[in-house]
Order: C-alpha cells, then sequence, then structure tokens
C-alpha cells in the first residue's frame, strides 16, 4: 500500500495529461522544484505507478527540498510500490529527523507508511505501534483499520 493507493478509480488519461503537462512546464522551469514534487506525485498516481521515475525525480531534487515531509514520504510510498520495504525504512528514519516540520496530516501519512513498511518487514510490534498512532487520531485513515486487525488476528486494538 502506497500513499497513492485508493486513486484507482481515477481516469487514467487525466493522469497521462497532467505528467504530459508538468514535462513541458518543467522543460522551459528545471529549477521549480515545487513542480518537480508534484510531478513524481502525478507519476504515482492513478494507474501509472512510474515508481523508478518517481524516485528518479524525488531523488534529483535539492537536499533542502528532499528532506521535507511531503517528498520523504513519496519517496518512501514508491519504494514500497516496487516492494522494496527496506529501502522505504531508509528513507522514513532518515526523515524522522524532521518531525518539528510535519503537519498532522503528514505526520499521519508518515505513521501510516511506516506502519505498512514495518508490516512489509514482518516487524509486527512495530507496525502496530505506528498503525495504532494513526488510528487513535482518525480511525477512518486510509486502510489503518483493517490494517490493525489482520495484524492483530481480527481486533482493532486502540493502545499499543
Amino acid at each position: 500500500m502506497t500513499c497513492w493507493d485508493g486513486n484507482e478509480g481515477g481516469n487514467l488519461g487525466n493522469y497521462q495529461e497532467a505528467a504530459k503537462v508538468f514535462e513541458r512546464y518543467l522543460a522551459a522551469r528545471p529549477d521549480d522544484y515545487v513542480a518537480k514534487a508534484n510531478y513524481a506525485n502525478t507519476l504515482g498516481l492513478g494507474l501509472l505507478r512510474e515508481y523508478e521515475k518517481v524516485i528518479e525525480v524525488l531523488q534529483s531534487l535539492p537536499t533542502e527540498v528532499e528532506q521535507e515531509l511531503v517528498v520523504i514520504n513519496a519517496l518512501a510510498s514508491a519504494f514500497l510500490g516496487l516492494n522494496k520495504p527496506e529501502l522505504a525504512l531508509e528513507v522514513l528514519e532518515k526523515g524522522s529527523s524532521n518531525k518539528r516540520k510535519m503537519t498532522d496530516e503528514h505526520m499521519k501519512l508518515f505513521r501510516y507508511l511506516l506502519g505498512v513498511t514495518y508490516k512489509e518487514l514482518g516487524e509486527v510490534k512495530k507496525a502496530i505501534q505506528q498503525l495504532n498512532k494513526v488510528y487513535i487520531e482518525d480511525a477512518e485513515y486510509a486502510y489503518v483499520k483493517e490494517l490493525l486487525e489482520e495484524l492483530s488476528g481480527g481486533k482493532t486494538t486502540g493502545g499499543s
């Protein structure tokens, strides 16, 4: 599960067209890092799932931009999309030093991705801890309830 899951119902053509618009724009303005980050997110949306290209674009950003939580979340999500949870964990652990800069929504996504990554790595206890933090804040967030039920043997725990 990536931060782009749940967008499958979108029109593939719209995402492809958006990606083309970003490519034309970035050809003229290659230093627009916000546009590059949005382009990378577009590549991960819908059915495009161009994770290798997402990673390439995000890793081309300057260090100070790469350290933004939205970029960290997208990069980790791309590695999860490529079934490389060990790389997603490295990205998330590196990004955890920026917690003071996180908004609530970005923090929820960060914890959710960390929980999913731990799940993929077989670290169930750590996965449950992170997913519980999300569940306590927002029980309807993404697939957090279903993941907790799966990891907890069919019941959602509210604590750690």
